[in-house]
This record gives C-alpha cells, structure tokens and sequence, in this order.
C-alpha cells in the first residue's frame, strides 16, 4: 500500500479502481490498477493467501503480460512469486507488480533499456555543447558467463552533425557500422556523448578501469611508437584521474561528453573535469560501436538509430 499511496501516477486515466474491479482483458495501463488494487484488497481482507493467490494469479498475469515491453527485474521477480504462492510472498508480489507497473508507465521525454527498464532522456546538454544530443541507441553492459547486468548505457550525438557525416551509401548499408563510418562518426567534430546509470552499486574505481581498459583496446593507431605508446599511456592516466571517487550508487547516472576532441565527465549532473586528447575520445566510443563491442544490444540498438537518421537523410533508400 505504501508503494501504490506514495508512488502512484497522479493522472486521473491511472487512478485505482475497487478491490471488486478483477478485469483480465489486454488494454494496456487501464488494467494495472485493477489489478494491483485487487491484490492488496484480498490481502487487507484477510483472505487466506492460497485463496488470494488462486483469485489474483490470473490477474496478475495479465498485468504483467499487458505492461508491454517492460522487462523489469521487478515483474520477473513477481512472475516467480505467482508460481509459488504457498511461500506467503503475496504481498511482496503486489508491491513488485505495483512497481513494475509505475516502472511501466510512459514517461515523456524518456525511452525505456527493454533488459532493465531504467528511463533515458531523449535528450541531453552537456556543458560546452553547441546544441542538445539526441538519442541514439540504449543497451546493457553485461559481465561473466551468466550475464550480470552492470549498467545501462545510452549514446548521444548531435542529430546535425550526424546527417552531415551520412552519406547515401550509409542508407543503402545493411550494417551501417563499417570502419569507414566510424572514423567519421569519431571524428573530433561530431559532438557525442554516452549516459550510464548502474543496475547494482559498484565501485567507481571498476567502472573507470573497465574503461580505460576498452579506450586501451580500441586505440585508433596499434602500430605506435615508443614514444607514441607513452602518450597513449599518459593520456589514459589523466582520464582515469578525472573520475569522481564515489561510489557509483543505483540511481546514478554518469555522463561522457565529446565535444570537439576534449573528453568532459559528469557525475549527477555535477561537473567533474575534463581533458583534450581527439584519440581517446575516438577510441572510447569506437569501444561500443565494433564488431564485438562492450554492449552488443546497445550496438545493435544504437546502429538502428543511425541508420533510421540515414534513411531521413536519403528517403527512398
């Protein structure tokens, strides 16, 4: 109840019906409520929970089923719970779904990372940008052979700048990813940024060595000289040195801006600081736009939206 009282949308479309209201047809947010509003009834009417679980199984189901497109760990979470009922976890069941289904609703401005459901702007601002960056694409960066979630990424970049690299055979490409785009896309003048917001707390400390282990990686020249390699080295050093020493917290969010071959950082919105080095920017984000990126479903995400910009850019093609 606490969650449904305190977190519940305001909107009169979304207010909750009567504990009595048990509809189970598919149209959408209108079945949330309902739903919802009858599990905690039956559960505040001291109901037996083997009883409620036999009359709101199907309802929540059908929530659930109906919150299209919200793959939370919330609603899997309460998808478990439904099929064991005798563990008298049903009021935890109602205020995951109560969740999930807040979780579900259309945020403005927003599109949700189908693996996590966390909410991304459709646009930022970073500091020293000439206009705001739109969204390219979100995915979820995994780890170990049972693909924990680390965090959600989302890439930006200037709509303007973007059109002004694409070229017809850009839209003609069934991959748009190839290595000729990407030495244009990370050029120095096609400002670009990255958002992160971390499914569980990690320390900073492993994020910012997981990336300055991809900027190593995806370096653009690999044959380098002594000298160049001690460059590459410093430049990496002063990257590492710009991170904050937090603790990177759920709810977070960690912004990497390019703008004109100088790397700025942000830490909540809180500006953090800033280096120049055109190369490492470039290899930061060559690092998830490869063929074997940090994130295949935001690479895959992110070339979608390329190539949706491309086909606006040639209609027809």
């Amino acid at each position: 109840p606490y969650l449904i009282n305190n977190h519940w949308p305001s909107a009169a479309c979304y207010r909750i019906h009567s504990a009595s209201s048990y509809s189970t047809s598919d149209h959408g947010a209108s079945l949330y409520c309902p739903a919802v509003q009858s599990v905690v009834g039956a559960c505040s009417h001291c109901v037996s929970f083997k009883m409620a679980a036999r009359i709101s199984a199907r309802v929540l189901v059908s929530a659930v089923r109906a919150a299209q497109g919200a793959r939370t760990p919330l609603a899997a979470k309460a998808l478990r719970t439904i099929r064991r009922p005798h563990m008298l976890a049903l009021p935890l069941t109602a205020a995951a779904i109560g969740v999930c289904v807040c979780e579900a609703v259309s945020e403005p401005g927003t599109t949700p990372d189908p693996w996590t459901g966390f909410r991304f702007p459709n646009e930022i601002q970073p500091l020293g940008a000439r206009r705001p960056h739109q969204l390219l694409g979100l995915g979820t960066r995994t780890v170990t052979m049972f693909n924990l979630y680390v965090y959600s990424l989302g890439m930006y970049a200037r709509p303007d700048d973007v059109e002004r690299i694409i070229t017809k055979s850009d839209a003609q490409a069934t991959n748009i990813l190839t290595p000729d785009f990407l030495d244009r896309f990370t050029a120095p003048d096609v400002e670009k940024s990255i958002r992160l917001t971390p499914y569980r707390k990690a320390q900073m400390a492993h994020i910012r060595d997981g990336f300055a282990k991809s900027v190593e990686t995806h370096w653009p020249d690999q044959a380098l000289s002594i000298e160049e390699q001690e460059a590459r080295m410093e430049a990496i050093g002063e990257f590492k040195h710009l991170f904050p020493k937090d603790n990177f917290a759920v709810g977070d969010e960690l912004v990497l801006s390019a703008v004109g071959g100088t790397m700025r950082i942000y830490h909540n919105g809180s500006f953090v600081g800033e280096m120049t080095s055109p190369k490492l920017c470039a290899a930061l984000f060559r690092a998830y736009l490869v063929p074997t990126p940090v994130s295949v479903p935001a690479r895959d995400s992110i070339a979608a939206g390329l190539h949706s910009l491309a086909r606006e850019r040639y209609p027809g093609h």
